[in-house]
């Protein structure tokens, strides 16, 4: 269950909202019945602001509870879990006003912690930049976008791992 809102105040500053509740989770191990537990809330919040007519700077904010898993982990003999927080920000830049969708550059960085931790008392964190564009086609009924991401993870007790990450999608209106 969720629910959010978008609103604009004034022409170049946006901001939006969300607030999302999860309820159960039954988990079936190996053909049993493992339980069933509470899952997390999520409160989330961003804004965009258009700095520059084909320059957008934006943020977001994401929270969430998924401590209401950690009597059902720590009792099947995991660490537990924690809540979580992301945060993001990025900027946009257009190369045209009068065709914004096409070759657009997106950079980005986030910051985020994890909810499973290795160990008991250590949360596990990650750091992400991105990079990406796209192209509208079709006279903007379609577009392909791309972002490569390059992440750093780290568990809070000196182990560590990155990857890359490439992000391919497309889209089609009617």
């Amino acid at each position: 269950l969720s629910i959010g809102a978008t609103r604009a105040l004034g022409q170049r500053l946006w901001i939006g909202g969300v607030v999302r509740k999860d309820f159960r989770l039954s988990l079936d191990s190996d053909s049993s019945d493992a339980g069933s537990f509470a899952l997390p809330w999520t409160f989330a919040g961003g804004a965009r602001y258009r700095l520059l007519p084909r320059l957008d700077v934006a943020g977001q904010v994401m929270y969430r509870t998924w401590s209401a898993v950690d009597s059902f982990l720590v009792a099947g003999g995991a660490p537990g879990a924690d809540n979580t927080i992301d945060l993001s920000v990025g900027v946009e830049m257009v190369r045209s006003v009068m065709h914004p969708g096409h070759l657009r550059l997106r950079v980005g960085f986030r910051y985020a912690t994890l909810p499973y931790p290795t160990f008991a008392g250590s949360q596990p964190s990650e750091i992400a930049l991105s990079a990406g564009s796209g192209v509208r086609l079709a006279k903007d009924r379609a577009g392909l976008d791309f972002t490569l991401d390059r992440v750093w993870r780290s568990d809070g007790e000196g182990r560590k791992e990155s990857a890359w990450l490439v992000y391919v999608a497309a889209s089609l209106r009617p």
